[in-house]
């Protein structure tokens, strides 16, 4: 619903941005793990360390402890050769309610050499129970930052625990909080197209709601589909609510750009700097890989969404000036018009 209220928290977010100085990428934006890197600890015991509270606050605690403990020895017991990342942030209950729908959605399908990995990229403290609830389930991890840090990050951090702790781990699948996975054979079909052209994979897109005009326009431009060289048949980028990679196809050590805080080019930065080390046939595009995206249906969110999308750009342009060269060179993959893609 467009308020007055709304009005002027849009409208403040334009004034300050107007009023802030981008700061610029530092050294070559060559984002990689540094040789002496330690990944932090997975916070899957989630005990606080105050004795403060009531004796049954206590007695509770102890006994999440406990069960904490025995949940990280069977995490252990499993070996998992394929990851699915969630980072989130959640602010509001609507944004719980997404996150926990995703988090069932994944949960259903996952095969016995899987995890999901939750990133809580600081959210406020009222959530943190309810996250903790939606990651009880079995073969789920979860990790948090405090303070909030950006999705690009929350990504990195998922990776490098995994590098850390499951080396056995080799293919990790990238959604957002927002989205839902309608297809039981949706990581299968990363996986399968992982071992035929190991890399970046980006499958497609929908809206969770197609009937609002928001979403009729993600779906006719496919926004979040990435963009494809028709004449090269594979990917300028793709989008990571729905991306999966495969480490031993990166050069050791690629990350995300930590610099984008924002859920906006991080994921264009991502694809476009791994084209440059040399992955120009290893970005593929997968149509039968869909999930569907809650896409925020009212007029200001459409606006906020591409605001933030202009403030990735300049930085993206900072960091590889050719990249508008390269975007006029491809096309963009409507929902509609599947007919250019490649087949999967």
């Amino acid at each position: 619903m467009v308020t007055k209220k709304r009005v002027s928290q849009v409208l403040g977010f334009y004034e300050s941005f107007g009023r802030l100085k981008m700061r610029p990428p530092q050294g070559n934006s060559n984002w990689m793990v540094p040789p002496n890197f330690k990944a932090p600890a997975c916070a899957t015991t989630w005990e606080s360390s105050k004795p403060s509270g009531t004796a049954k606050e206590r007695r509770l605690r102890t006994l999440r402890s406990r069960i904490g403990s025995l949940r990280n020895r069977s995490l252990k017991s499993f070996r998992s050769e394929h990851a699915m990342v969630v980072p989130v942030l959640v602010r509001t209950n609507g944004l719980l309610t997404q996150f926990e729908r995703a988090v069932r959605s994944v949960h259903r399908i996952l095969k016995d050499d899987e995890i999901l990995i939750v990133v809580d990229d600081g959210s406020p403290t009222q959530f943190q129970k309810a996250i903790q609830a939606s990651c009880s389930w079995p073969k789920i991890v979860l990790l948090r930052h405090c303070p909030n840090v950006g999705p690009a990050s929350s990504r990195n951090t998922a990776m490098d625990w995994c590098r850390s702790n499951r080396s056995e781990i080799q293919t990790v699948c990238f959604l957002d909080a927002d989205c839902v996975v309608p297809d039981a054979n949706w990581s299968a079909a990363h996986r399968a197209q992982q071992k035929e052209v190991p890399g970046i994979v980006c499958g497609r897109t929908i809206s969770l709601n197609p009937e609002t005009w928001v979403s009729l326009y993600h779906d006719v431009f496919g926004t979040l589909n990435g963009r494809m060289f028709e004449d090269e048949n594979n990917l300028l980028y793709g989008a990571t609510c729905n991306m999966s990679i495969r480490f031993d196809a990166l050069p050791d050590g690629f990350r995300f750009d930590p610099q984008f805080r924002t859920p906006a080019f991080e994921d264009v930065e991502f694809c476009v700097r791994a084209r440059k080390t040399g992955l120009t046939k290893n970005i593929t595009f997968l149509s039968g890989a869909v999930i569907k995206h809650d896409y925020s249906t009212d007029a200001l969110g459409f606006i906020e969404q591409f605001w933030r999308y202009g403030q990735g750009h300049h930085r993206m342009l900072e960091a590889h000036p050719e990249y508008d060269a390269w975007f006029a060179a491809s096309s963009p993959m409507s929902n509609f018009s599947m007919k250019k893609l490649p087949s999967d």
